[in-house]
Order: C-alpha cells, then sequence, then structure tokens
C-alpha cells in the first residue's frame, strides 16, 4: 500500500493538494479565529461560537444535505442523465437555502430567548445571508469537485479567505472588531467574491438544454434523504456540545471550549479535502465497475494520519504552553478540552472517509446508521456530563461518539465489499437499494 502511494505520488499531489489547500483555508482560518478571540470579550467570542453552530445548522438544513447528492451523480458521467440530475440538486439547493434564510430571521426571537446569556441581536439576519451565499457559491464547487477540478476550487477559497481575513484583520487593528456582527458579514462577502471566481474558472449552476424532469428531482431527494439523516444526525454529535455549553455553562467557559475547537479544526479540514476527492473517485469506479475502492479509502486514511500524527503529539504534550502562547493566558485553564478534542482527531479520518466511501459506491444508509448510533450516544453523555465536567464532559462525550461511528461505518462498508461482487455494487448506485 505504501508503495502504491509512492507510485501514484504525482496524481496525489495534482489532485490532493489543491484540496488541501482549499480545505486549509478554513483551517487558517481557525487562525484568524484564534487571534480573534483574543482581541473579542469572552461573552462576544461565546456568542460567535453559538452563532456559528446555529448557522451550520440552518445551511445543513437549507440545502447542504442535498451538495453530496450534486457531488457523488455528476461525478458519474457525463451524459444527459448526469445534467439532469446535477440541474435537479442546484434547484433543490437553492429551494432549501432560501427556506433556510427565511427560518433563521423568522426564528431570532426564538434565539435570544432560549440563549438569555448571550447578546444575539441582529446576529440571526446576517447569518441568513451566510446561508443564501454559501449555498449558491457550494453549488458551481461541487460540480467542478465532481470532475477533480480541484485546483479551480482552490483559487475560489483562497480568494474568499484573503477576503474575509482582510475585513477581519483591519477592523481588528483599528479598534472596532468588537462583536461577532463583522465576521458573519465578512464571511458571507467572501462567499460573494469565491462564487465569481469560481464561475469564470468554469463551475455552473446549470446545465443548459438538459432540463429538470421528475425523476431526476426524485432520484435527488431519494438519495439526500439518506444524507439528510446522516447530516442531522452528524450535527448532533457534532455541534450540540458547544450549544448545550452556551446554555448550561458560563460565557467564559464556552469561550474557552471554543478556542479549543478552533485550534483542533485542523483534522476536519483534512479530512473534507480528502472526501471531495475519494467521493467522486469511488462512484466513478463504481459505476466503471472498477476493483480498488477499499484501497484508495486506506491510503487516504493513512495519508491523513501521517500528518496529523505529528501535530497531535505537541499539542498533547504541551497543551498550557500553546494556550498560553496563542491567549496571554486567557485560556490556559482550558487544556484538558484541549487535549481530548486533539486526541479524538486521530479518529476522524477513518469515520470520514469511509462514509465517503459509502456515499460513493451507492450505499449512504452505512453512514446513517452510523451517525445515527453516534449522534444519540454523543447526546446521552452530554446529558450526563456536561452538568458535573463541563467543556471536558462535552469533548470525552464527542471522542467517544466518534470512535463508535468510525468502528460502524468501516466495518458495514468493508464487510458488503468483501460479500457484493463490484457488479452488483455498481447496479445498486440508487439509496433506494440500499
Amino acid at each position: 500500500m505504501f508503495r502504491e502511494i509512492f507510485e501514484s505520488r504525482r496524481r496525489i499531489v495534482s489532485i490532493g493538494l489543491p484540496a488541501v489547500i482549499s480545505q486549509g483555508t478554513a483551517a487558517a482560518w481557525g487562525i484568524v479565529t484564534i487571534y480573534v478571540a483574543r482581541i473579542l470579550p469572552s461573552d462576544a467570542f461565546a456568542a460567535y461560537s453559538v452563532a456559528r453552530s446555529v448557522e451550520f445548522l440552518a445551511a445543513l438544513l437549507g440545502g447542504g444535505f442535498v451538495l453530496q447528492a450534486l457531488l457523488k451523480f455528476a461525478a458519474e458521467g457525463s451524459g444527459l442523465r448526469e445534467k439532469r440530475l446535477l440541474n435537479a440538486s442546484s434547484l433543490l439547493t437553492a429551494v432549501l437555502a432560501a427556506g433556510g434564510a427565511v427560518a433563521l430571521v423568522a426564528g431570532s426571537g426564538f434565539l435570544q430567548g432560549f440563549y438569555s446569556n448571550l447578546d444575539l441581536r441582529g446576529i440571526p439576519a446576517i447569518l441568513s445571508l451566510m446561508v443564501l451565499s454559501e449555498a449558491v457559491c457550494a453549488i458551481p464547487k461541487n460540480a467542478l469537485l465532481s470532475r477533480h477540478r480541484t485546483p479551480a476550487v482552490m483559487w475560489g477559497d483562497l480568494a474568499a479567505f484573503a477576503v474575509r481575513t482582510a475585513i477581519v484583520l483591519y477592523l481588528a487593528v483599528s479598534g472596532r472588531l468588537r462583536t461577532a456582527h463583522a465576521i458573519f458579514g465578512a464571511q458571507a462577502l467572501s462567499s460573494v467574491v469565491s462564487t465569481v471566481v469560481v464561475v469564470l474558472l468554469g463551475g455552473r449552476f446549470y446545465e443548459k438544454g438538459a432540463g429538470i424532469t421528475r425523476e431526476s428531482i426524485r432520484k435527488v431527494a431519494a438519495f439526500s434523504m439518506f444524507t439528510l439523516g446522516t447530516s442531522v444526525a452528524s450535527f448532533i454529535y457534532s455541534w450540540t456540545d458547544i450549544l448545550m455549553l452556551g446554555k448550561l455553562a458560563p460565557p467564559d467557559q464556552v469561550a474557552g471550549y471554543g478556542v479549543c475547537r478552533s485550534l483542533a479544526a485542523f483534522a476536519i479540514s483534512l479530512n473534507s479535502a480528502a472526501n471531495i476527492v475519494l467521493l467522486p473517485l469511488a462512484s466513478r469506479m463504481t459505476v466503471a465497475n472498477r476493483d480498488g475502492v477499499l484501497k484508495r479509502t486506506w491510503q487516504g486514511i493513512l495519508i491523513i494520519e501521517g500528518i496529523l500524527l505529528p501535530f497531535t503529539l505537541v499539542v498533547c504534550l504541551f497543551p498550557v504552553p500553546i494556550l498560553h502562547l496563542l491567549f496571554d493566558g486567557k485560556y490556559d485553564s482550558s487544556w484538558p478540552m484541549l487535549v481530548a478534542l486533539c486526541a479524538v482527531n486521530l479518529f476522524r479520518p477513518i469515520g470520514s472517509l469511509f462514509s465517503a466511501t459509502a456515499a460513493g459506491i451507492g450505499r449512504p444508509v452505512f453512514s446513517l446508521v452510523s451517525i445515527v448510533m453516534s449522534a444519540a450516544l454523543n447526546l446521552g453523555l452530554n446529558f450526563l456530563l456536561i452538568p458535573v465536567l463541563g467543556g471536558l464532559g462535552a469533548a470525552i462525550s464527542s471522542g467517544t461518539a466518534v470512535l463508535a461511528g468510525a468502528l460502524a461505518v468501516s466495518v458495514l462498508t468493508i464487510r458488503h465489499s468483501r460479500k457484493t461482487p463490484q457488479a452488483d455494487a455498481c447496479s445498486a448506485t440508487s439509496p433506494g437499494d440500499a
């Protein structure tokens, strides 16, 4: 396996490196967030952390769960069928994004009432703009990724990062960054800029002449029902920790957990980079009746683990000095949360890449089963541990759930691949057959 990785290094670099850089902008934004955490008062950063989780849920329900269908079906070929499926995916994403934006504005009063200890006034309206701009941007991005045109997406993400970073740093240096409003506004504007760059480089919202049929909408909707369940359950075990802390813990502890999550987000960016390469590859290999999907999955896991391990060891051995250096002693007491969250990262690539593989071979139900199980476990542990251990309890809950989910989806996918001939997997790319 290591020999094959070495022999394929040029192709891995040509496709994978732009994907890593693209997703690396999210990790780099986390570094900017660390700087912001030094400047913002603890209550303002706590509001930012909670609001970011709310926006993530709104974006997910507002069409985000359809994008995996777009990526999968567009990667299967370039015929009329695939073009219609891309069009149907784009339409469903746009409609749901508009609904998510409206729901955010309509629910602003409820959010402020529920998080009465945080000042969220005006934030839901800005988050609604983020949901719309990010959904519009994601359509041409995923169309490009389905063809492994990762360099074009990389330039779009770099442009977005440059815009939002420039705005936030200017406001910070000038002393005008005191709340989360400007941060979210900068992110919304950066998505607009990214959309323009991606479209200029060949991204598309719609395939002219292909149209949309009821069958294409039905097929996309059927696949998306599985990814919806997976996405919602994934949200539960990835974001309920910060949402529950925002309700149950004081703002300074919420802020501490938020900065630790930002430091640990490096692994999530790597997983995302691997997924946007692996999912369309697995889909094409399955349709073409080619063997070796599992081998590609394990290769991706080995590459990510090799990058993660040194970083994780440094953080786990020197958590207090790192926090003290970055935040000038402001969050030194949060070091147990940082260690726990970074240790969790070592298990994430297994679950993440096998989930992408399961979707690519037409078995998104495997991810759904594992994520639902993980979400239930995480939610139950959050209720038990957060009142006792606070942020550390949330981190322990997340780690337990991530490990359980990784084991479940990997076992299901490996068993299916070993028992089912490749031709059968090819004929079962619809989730309805799963």
